[in-house]
């Protein structure tokens, strides 16, 4: 399945400052460090529309389920299922808050989120 994937990861690796490569997600996916989710296309399900990363981070006083990676099209298709089952997995396993690396404009699609801070970065 990955050579259907790749692709899709390929265009959101380059905004990680050189932190990930394709192959940096495959391996993460493979060794369980992320878990995949896939929106297929409800009238041919062999056609991906978008593919996410997740992972759990324990912090002090918080678990939380961050999404890493998140790339696809026709957004309206599969955004309103996704951010459901989501948000009901990361409950179920126990998370209080849920963070991402998403655009900005993401806030405007993810119901009840907000913007908090900004990620600033200098290669040093």
């Amino acid at each position: 399945m990955w050579p259907a994937l790749e692709p899709l990861f390929a265009k959101v690796t380059p905004s990680t400052n050189g932190c990930y490569e394709v192959e940096d997600v495959l391996t993460d996916l493979l060794d369980g460090t992320q878990e995949l989710w896939i929106a297929c296309d409800d009238k041919n399900p062999t056609k991906i529309l978008a593919v996410m990363t997740t992972m759990f981070s324990q912090r002090p006083r918080k678990k939380v389920f961050q999404v890493i990676f998140i790339a696809g099209s026709k957004l309206r298709l599969w955004k309103d299922e996704f951010i459901a089952a989501f948000e009901s997995y990361a409950k179920r396993c126990g998370a209080t808050l849920a963070e991402g690396y998403f655009r900005e404009e993401w806030v405007h699609v993810w119901p009840g989120s907000r913007i908090s801070g900004a990620i600033i970065v200098k290669d040093i």
